[in-house]
């Protein structure tokens, strides 16, 4: 029997991929670029904590995937990639944070600021807040200034107030408190702690937050008429003054990019 003759035409032809493969492929691409736009900030801009968006990325994958801007996928994650190396690998982020921290010399003032953030139910404080209020307890040892004023969250989080006082007691530090708010954010801080300014007739107050924090906190109280002199805590999960390893400098880079955000939006809304 004569073998049938082959048609060149098709003879090279790839394979076609079933569309279930390419559906796949472009799912678990979409949820890694999810996972690298995390760790890019993705945080930081408005809904970017949603629980559901690596769904989504992947959903968004999968019918890329299955379309021609299929190669949209591998762009955005070499895009990705590039700048994840950048970040990583080079002098941007130190660079970033030398430019951006705000450390005030310390002047003859009021009282001391600590600003607020999340306390859990049994009144124990996060590590954030926690770094925070240790900085105030410095300056106050060292009669920087002679009373703490606390800002409080507003509910459902409980008050700092008492593990605060129990913490100066056992530390031996004997300074009034006073606690203002609640507050939702650092615009309804910087207001509190004006109204408090005024009615005590103080002159400056120390302002006390991380690092990359204090330079949008130290403007919007500017902005609402508080005069401050901005002593920075210690940074959460890395060293803001060394940023040695390539963990480090993509954790900064993301404080960086949320306070950066944080200023464009306050400047949009009028608050600095």
């Amino acid at each position: 029997m004569p073998t049938p003759p082959i048609n060149m035409n098709t003879a090279n032809r790839p394979y076609p991929r079933a569309p279930w493969r390419s559906a796949a492929t472009g799912f678990i691409l979409g949820v890694l670029l999810w996972l690298g736009a995390r760790e890019l900030g993705l945080r930081a801009i408005p809904g970017g904590a949603n629980s559901h968006l690596p769904l989504l990325s992947g959903l968004v994958g999968s019918l890329l995937a299955l379309s021609r801007a299929r190669g949209l996928l591998w762009i955005a994650g070499a895009a990705e990639c590039l700048g994840l190396l950048v970040i990583s690998y080079t002098p941007l982020a130190p660079a970033l944070m030398r430019s951006w921290v705000r450390s005030d010399p310390l002047q003859p003032s009021d009282a001391v600021v600590s600003l607020s953030s999340k306390v859990y139910p049994d009144g124990t404080l996060d590590e954030r807040a926690q770094l925070r209020v240790l900085h105030a307890y410095e300056l106050l040892a060292a009669s920087a200034a002679p009373r703490l004023v606390l800002t409080r969250i507003a509910p459902p989080y409980p008050s700092s107030l008492p593990m605060v006082r129990r913490q100066m007691r056992q530390l031996g530090l004997r300074c009034p408190i006073d606690e203002v708010g609640p507050t939702l954010n650092t615009h309804d801080e910087a207001l509190a702690v004006a109204r408090l300014v005024r009615r005590r007739g103080w002159r400056r107050v120390i302002l006390v937050s991380d690092p990359v924090h204090l330079r949008r906190a130290g403007a919007v109280f500017a902005h609402a008429g508080v005069r401050v002199c901005c002593s920075p805590g210690a940074s959460t999960g890395y060293n803001v003054r060394g940023l040695e390893t390539p963990g480090d400098r993509l954790t900064a880079f993301r404080e960086w990019l949320r306070e950066w955000l944080g200023c464009q939006i306050y400047r949009w809304r009028g608050w600095i």
